[in-house]
């Protein structure tokens, strides 16, 4: 059912045809229900045009293909799919969420009878103040490249997101930072971490955590504004040091952080918390810089 949440989102596209929403189901064997087999993306549209469009659809075909899932429908296809969704729906700023997950024709483990499905889902976004973010660590570590496709956006890489989340939430903070299985800064639940160190800002390296489309776009807006902007490994003790922290994401955007609270970090004999500077201006340029690139104020 329709609720608050999901703002006139009164259609979905389902394998090349526009279903209302309310009338939108799945049979509870679907094999991605019980096997977390889907991958899915995350768009944003600003005033009806989405953002990095391409480059989402790109990387979900690139996700189908790591688990082996055939997709009937092009590329083309899926990014028309994505704007005739957003008209129908008569959306300005919006969420598009695609998702391709295996069906319900058996409950086997891998099988040629499973059929590959895509959706589209799409829904207004109401306009909120954004508000400086609280993290602690995670308990638990990012999952190794070793052991899941580490680029893949899949439903069960996930797992390990929604329980740090869940977690860090649950101790009054807003998100979870996960290490990596050397000990080295990973990434948010579902963004990538930023620092400033002096006029520079530094990332972890992108073997161990997604590369995502936002983060890339920090790189392009660093480079068209001369701010340099590096990649590397992060240990935990480096966060004492940097000015500024912030978090990117499709969803969040560009979010300053406030506080990380090191408590999680037993074996680390850390300070209990750092307070990063708010006011920063290489963060305050680089966020100002995305919102009008997001708008076609600015282009990179």
């Amino acid at each position: 059912m329709l609720n608050s949440y999901f703002n006139n989102a009164n259609y979905l596209w389902i394998n090349n045809e526009f279903v209302e929403w309310k009338t939108a189901n799945v049979h509870l064997i679907t094999h991605s229900l019980h096997y977390a087999s889907s991958v899915f993306e995350g768009i944003r549209t600003y005033n009806g045009k989405a953002f990095k469009l391409e480059e989402h659809i790109d990387r979900l075909f690139a996700s189908a293909q790591q688990l082996m899932m055939s997709v009937k429908y092009s590329k083309s296809d899926i990014i028309m799919a994505c704007k005739a969704l957003v008209e129908k729906n008569n959306l300005k700023n919006a969420y598009i969420r695609p998702l391709i997950w295996k069906g319900a024709e058996s409950s086997r483990l891998i099988s040629p009878l499973l059929s590959t499905n895509v959706m589209l889902a799409a829904w207004e976004i109401p306009k909120r103040t954004q508000q400086p973010m609280n993290l602690c660590f995670s308990n638990w570590i990012n999952i190794p490249p070793q052991a899941i496709p580490i680029q893949c956006k899949s439903g069960g890489r996930y797992t390990t997101m929604i329980i740090s989340k869940t977690e860090s939430e649950n101790q009054g903070f807003d998100d979870a930072i996960l290490l990596d299985w050397r000990g080295y800064i990973s990434e948010a639940t579902t963004s990538n971490i930023f620092f400033v160190a002096h006029d520079k800002i530094i990332t972890p390296i992108a073997d161990a955590c997604l590369n995502g489309i936002t983060r890339q776009t920090v790189f392009a807006i660093a480079k068209k504004l001369g701010i340099i902007a590096e990649e590397q490994y992060i240990k935990p003790e480096f966060l004492i040091d940097y000015k500024a922290c912030f978090l990117v994401g499709t969803s969040i955007e560009i979010r300053e952080v406030n506080v990380i609270n090191f408590t999680a970090l037993k074996n680390h004999n850390l300070q209990v918390e750092k307070i990063y500077d708010l006011d920063n201006s290489v963060t305050s340029v680089i966020k100002n810089y995305y919102n009008k690139l997001v708008n076609d104020e600015e282009d990179i």
